[in-house]
């Protein structure tokens, strides 16, 4: 989500840019997503690729050293000194470095595009944020509140500071006579 986290805010005063600018977003998103989708397949496949290159040569050197073991051993080998062979063997140590940096950034590929993925729901759940803002406004959710002027012009001012002024009075009168 870190990439997009900027494009997923929401600012309140303007729906209008944040309405207008969502579907790009969502859509550069999207394809972001489908990019690493495909990076990741393409790992995979490789993946694959060196696993089959792995067994086949394990086939080979295998077949190399039962057709003539002296090659690598002054005895007889057993069967697990054959296996620590065919493992220990140069072509097959560079293979399986190979295997795992590849699986190794195939995971690291698989965590991005669950990241993303991430970013996408948010994105839907911004989406809907944003339809329930709209309908807010609408509905004058955030109006200011509606006093009729006759009101405000009966309360005047000094009006308003002599009512006060005789509350903080009679307060003032009835803590003196506790005290009394």
């Amino acid at each position: 989500m870190e990439p997009y986290e900027k494009q997923l805010e929401i600012d309140f005063s303007l729906l209008e840019e944040n309405l207008r600018d969502h579907s790009i977003n969502y859509a550069k998103c999207g394809e972001h997503y489908a990019d690493l989708k495909t990076e990741a397949e393409n790992i995979k496949l490789l993946l694959e690729e060196i696993k089959n290159k792995l067994n086949m040569e394990r086939s080979t050197i295998d077949l190399e050293i039962r057709n003539d073991w002296s090659i690598a051993f002054a005895a007889k080998p057993t069967e697990n000194g054959i296996k620590a062979y065919i493992e220990t063997h140069a072509q097959m140590v560079d293979i399986n470095v190979r295997y795992f940096d590849t699986r190794k950034n195939l995971i690291e590929k698989q965590d991005e595009v669950d990241k993303v993925s991430t970013s996408l729901k948010a994105f839907e759940h911004r989406r809907s944020n944003l339809e329930d803002l709209v309908k807010l406004y609408i509905n004058n959710y955030w109006s200011k509140p509606k006093v009729k002027q006759e009101a405000v012009d009966k309360l005047g001012a000094e009006e308003r500071r002599a009512a006060h002024n005789e509350k903080i009075k009679k307060t003032m009168l009835r803590r003196k006579n506790k005290n009394v």
